[in-house]
């Protein structure tokens, strides 16, 4: 292992900060409404609206135990579940998400 002079690690670790922190300064909101204060809070009220979900066929069982108490929660809340087949599952939540067309929610499966 070859041995690098302080003044290199130094450069070296400022390179992979400055490497590693400009990806992140895309991320956030980029208009101005946050800081305007036009957007409204978040409080304890249940919610409402219509959320679109997908998940595989599969967790159709498993979903449902999710779903079901939360829908309860909040009852001015129409829940649209879409199961896609287990094999086809990524291939069209990555298209959907491509084009713009993506779900309010979806599940992620940890390989």
């Amino acid at each position: 292992m070859p041995n690098i002079s302080r003044r290199s690690a130094l450069r070296l670790t400022a390179g992979l900060a400055v490497g590693s922190a400009l990806p992140l300064t895309g991320c956030g909101r980029h208009d101005d409404a946050a800081a305007a204060g036009t957007v409204q809070k978040v409080d304890a009220s249940p919610a409402t609206g219509t959320p679109n979900i997908w998940a595989a066929q599969g967790d159709a069982d498993v979903l449902g135990t999710v779903v079901k108490p939360f829908k309860s929660a909040n009852p001015g809340l129409v829940v649209k579940t879409t199961l896609i087949p287990n094999a086809e599952y990524y291939t069209k939540l990555q298209a959907a998400i491509a084009a713009g067309k993506g779900p309010d929610v979806a599940q992620f499966f940890p390989e």
